[in-house]
């Protein structure tokens, strides 16, 4: 395109050098509801009974873990109804309390069907694959298992509350191996709920009781640990649940503080967001999270009997290129950050320090910043170099 040309001739002749370009973190903006109007429990189509989870597929479609009415609803990427699946039971495709809910690379469906110890996998629309897991203390087997997480190979990962560890099961409920026991040591969990998976490999487990977030290897190996019990910035009560984005910022709902808190890979503080209420982008006990593909950030809000959308607008990634907007973002700059000139689809615009832009999607956004070129969001990433 026109604008990489010039910018491959000015790299050749040395005019531009690549430099980093600083903004402030914006505070994750609140997108939609479902259902969109607050409202009283329901069975209703689009309406819940207390909401465990919730899941995103390849297609941007919600899959929300409905626990009280023991199904699984299915919306599109606006929210919108589209399917039910599960009835009270101990069956296929009955449930007993579903819990965590998660999507594998090929769009498959897996629960945690609680009170019936075991996991089941559907297709997308919905339809019943199989199931694994029963009540017990064995490899394969669960005591209470909570939540679930997939891997970049799409094994299956349990965590099996009640004993304490982490259950490792192919895509076809194979057992293949754990790691964990009962304490406090490092390595150690009383009760974990939750876990998910950097783009390393590397695994966070929320160990809910001990109030903090442990680090592992791909292959269970303790790495670290951050959280500590209390209501401060980093602090939890009651951790639930983590979702981690494209740029492995780590965002953990603290149940009892009606929070979600944002950390880095290394467990550092990053912001918060919600308090305690029925308004828009607040919380009762939530407690499940994921991220989709373009980074925003749904949240099952189950004592308000409703999901929140969220869109994180911190929009910064450590590499300089030619980036194609997928989602509006908005750019912002800092006191200490110089005017930054702004490419947009070829018009120049210039935001001062302390200002900022939001770009619509579809557009084309390059941001020269003094002398260097750098990068503020996104993916299909052109480097100019």
């Amino acid at each position: 395109m026109r604008i990489q040309k010039w910018l491959t001739c000015l790299f050749m002749t040395g005019l531009i050098s690549i430099s980093f370009f600083n903004i402030g973190f914006a505070q994750p903006e609140f997108i939609f509801s479902i259902p969109p109007v607050f409202g009283p429990p329901s069975s209703e189509d689009g309406k819940f009974d207390l909401p465990n989870d919730v899941a995103v597929d390849s297609a941007g479609n919600i899959y929300v873990t409905d626990g009280d009415n023991n199904r699984v609803q299915k919306f599109d990427s606006s929210g919108n109804f589209l399917l039910k699946f599960g009835t009270p039971g101990n069956g296929n495709s009955q449930f007993n309390n579903p819990n965590s809910i998660v999507v594998d690379s090929q769009d498959n469906i897996y629960v945690v069907d609680i009170g019936n110890s075991r996991v089941q996998k559907f297709n997308s629309a919905g339809v019943f694959q199989l199931e694994f897991g029963s009540l017990g203390f064995d490899d394969g087997e669960f005591l209470i298992p909570y939540g679930i997480g997939v891997d970049s190979s799409d094994n299956i990962y349990v965590t099996d509350t009640g004993n304490n560890r982490i259950q490792k099961f192919t895509s076809l409920g194979a057992y293949i191996s754990q790691f964990g026991s009962v304490g406090m040591g490092n390595g150690e969990f009383t009760l974990p709920q939750e876990i998910d998976f950097d783009s390393l490999g590397n695994i966070y487990v929320v160990d809910t009781q001990n109030n903090r977030i442990q680090k592992f290897t791909s292959l269970g190996a303790y790495i670290s640990q951050f959280g500590m019990m209390g209501t401060n910035d980093g602090q939890f009560q009651n951790p639930s649940d983590i979702a981690i984005d494209s740029l492995d910022n780590l965002f953990v709902v603290d149940n009892v503080n009606n929070r979600v808190q944002k950390f880095d890979s290394s467990g550092n503080f990053i912001l918060k967001f919600g308090i305690q209420s029925t308004a828009n982008g607040d919380f009762n006990t939530p407690t499940g999270i994921t991220v989709d593909s373009f980074d925003d950030i749904f949240v099952a809000d189950r004592g308000n009997d409703r999901v929140q959308k969220f869109s994180d607008l911190s929009c910064v990634i450590p590499i300089s290129g030619d980036w194609i907007v997928t989602e509006d973002c908005e750019i912002s700059t800092d006191e200490s950050t110089p005017a930054s000139t702004i490419i947009q689809n070829d018009s120049v615009v210039t935001i001062t320090a302390s200002g900022s832009l939001t770009v619509p999607a579809g557009e084309n956004v390059i941001v020269v910043n003094g002398s260097g070129l750098k990068l503020i969001q996104g993916s299909a990433l052109n480097i100019l170099s």
